[in-house]
Parts: C-alpha cells; sequence; structure tokens
C-alpha cells in the first residue's frame, strides 16, 4: 500500500476482491483469495476486467457505427461477459465449493482503473492479483495493472508471480 494513502482496510478482512485474467498466476491468486477468505470468513468477490476496444472517452456511440459492426460488437461483448462469468462460477465451484459468501464481477474498461473502482465500492480490505512477469521496457513504456494498482490501493494488495 502506498505511504502516502489512507487505509480503508480492517483487520480481520471482510472483503476481499480477487482480480482475474485466467492466466496461471491469477488462478493462483484465486486458490490463495479463496483460503484468506475462508480463514477470515470474509467475502470474496471473484472479478474480470474485459479491457473493450475503447478504454477512453469518447467511445463511439452504437448508433455511429455501420449497422452490421454495430451488431457484431454487440453480440461479441455479451458473449465475453457471458464467458467470463461462466468461467469466473467454474473457479468458485472447483476452489471453493463449500464457500457460500463468493461473488462474480465482470466489468469492461482500462483493468487498473476498473479494480481500484470495484475495490473502493466494495470497500475491500484486501486485493489479491497474480502477475505476470514482463520486462523492464514493457513496464516503462506501458506500466503495468499490478503496478498501477499496487501504487493506487486504498488497501493491502497480495500479488503471485507465476
Amino acid at each position: 500500500m502506498p505511504p502516502h494513502a489512507q487505509s480503508t482496510s480492517t483487520l480481520p478482512f471482510r472483503r476481499l476482491i480477487c482480480a482475474v485474467d485466467f492466466s496461471d498466476s491469477s488462478l493462483r491468486a484465486v486458490d490463495l483469495a479463496g483460503s484468506l477468505a475462508k480463514e477470515s470468513n470474509a467475502l470474496l468477490t471473484l472479478l474480470h476486467v474485459v479491457e473493450w476496444p475503447w478504454h477512453e472517452p469518447p467511445a463511439p456511440e452504437w448508433r455511429e457505427l455501420p449497422p452490421e459492426q454495430s451488431i457484431a460488437l454487440r453480440e461479441f461483448r455479451r458473449y465475453t461477459e457471458t464467458s467470463a462469468t461462466e468461467r469466473l462460477k467454474t473457479l468458485i465451484s472447483e476452489a471453493a465449493p463449500e464457500r457460500h459468501e463468493t461473488a462474480t464481477c465482470v466489468v469492461h474498461g482500462k483493468s487498473y482503473v476498473e479494480i481500484l473502482r470495484v475495490a473502493a465500492e466494495e470497500r475491500a480490505d484486501l486485493i489479491v492479483m497474480g502477475v505476470r512477469g514482463r520486462n523492464a521496457a514493457d513496464m516503462m513504456i506501458f506500466g503495468s495493472t499490478t503496478n498501477q494498482v499496487v501504487r493506487h490501493a486504498t488497501c493491502p494488495v497480495v500479488t503471485l508471480r507465476q
């Protein structure tokens, strides 16, 4: 957690967010988050962010697109939401079948922005996320979701490297 941030978390943890991009490291994070949630009897939310083609405003209005593209994009968006939700539900049943306080959340936008937004809205006490290896040049040019979340979160962030 950044030193200048005012902490919003409490102990024992009551609300955990686990960011899932379905990579191996994020699946390991789901296991850890499930264990932590079970230990502290906390609500666990598995969060997946779909980076939609337009993460910066202004996005074109559906009616501004040619009709066939508009229909295709809407169908693709519906498919990605449904697919991600089903995959998250499968993770819940496999990773923590006895837990009844596990939720799923699928949102669209820039990953780190949405992870921080959902964590704030849910008043998360902890964010758990997997880290994929990136080289130093990628980090300097593009940054990383994990880097941004750790730098701006108001609660602790646990990261697991693949």
